[in-house]
């Protein structure tokens, strides 16, 4: 089960990194998995549904992987390093970036102060506050996201 529940997550953000940073879905990728002991070897024997999933060019399992320049995250307890290409971005596409990524620092600062007045702590249900934190979570979790891809971003 955790084999299988780490191929499928390991699919779904190889596939959401390439929407992410403007790539084909065919664009074929470098990547690997780092996990040790029986779950490398069961990711091992499974990869090529993962090479197939995720059309990736080559996936390697092994406690360390050494992609230079590669984009790292982490699955659960396996680590997930894909080798991105360096796409090039036009004027109008890094300007629309640069926008977003502004709105996304704008309302991320909003929930902040939101969640830093007091009053709002004392007067708003439990509920509606960890909806905040979580908001502002993803929020930033997404600005750094947009903020990776206009750096690794040439034009």
């Amino acid at each position: 089960v955790q084999t299988v529940e780490t191929l499928r997550a390991a699919a779904t953000r190889i596939r959401n990194l390439r929407a992410e940073r403007g790539l084909a879905q065919t664009e074929e990728l470098d990547a690997a998995l780092e996990a040790e002991g029986p779950l490398a070897a069961s990711l091992e024997r499974h990869a090529p549904l993962l090479v197939h999933l995720a059309r990736l060019k080559s996936l390697r399992v092994a406690a360390k992987a050494g992609i230079p320049g590669a984009f790292h995250d982490a699955i659960g307890s396996v680590g997930l390093v894909v080798a991105l290409p360096v796409k090039e971005m036009g004027a109008d596409e890094r300007r629309k970036l640069e926008k977003e990524l502004a709105s996304v620092g704008r309302d991320a600062e909003a929930i902040r102060k939101k969640l830093a007045d007091g009053s709002f702590l004392a007067k708003a249900p439990p509920a509606v506050v960890e909806k905040n934190r979580k908001q502002l979570a993803e929020l930033e979790e997404r600005r750094g996201r947009l903020a990776a891809n206009l750096g690794a971003a040439t034009g």
